[in-house]
């Protein structure tokens, strides 16, 4: 009887420790089992990474409302952008 109960407390020790294990290998548990804990980033390098993630996606996404039929193949780049009336006839 008392062997069961230790192979019995083993066996729950064993869990716990499985269990530990894995919620230390998720990302924002805390310590990892190889010792690196990498320090969270302060606010003003937060605040200034979204702002020139959103400038960079916005410049993307001019330069693609701008160049975007070019690059695709639907206008050719020599076209120009459309106001063929204003020039003379000496170009």
């Amino acid at each position: 009887m008392v062997n069961t109960a230790k192979a019995a407390v083993l066996e729950i020790n064993k869990i716990k420790q499985r269990s530990t294990f894995s919620k230390s290998l998720t990302m924002a548990s805390g310590s990892h089992p190889s010792g690196f804990n990498p320090h969270l980033p302060g606010f003003r390098y937060q605040v200034l990474s979204k702002l020139l993630g959103a400038s960079m996606w916005f410049f993307i996404l001019y330069r693609a409302r701008e160049d975007g039929p070019k690059l695709l193949g639907l206008r050719h780049p020599w076209e120009g952008h459309g106001h063929h009336d204003e020039h003379s006839e000496s170009h």
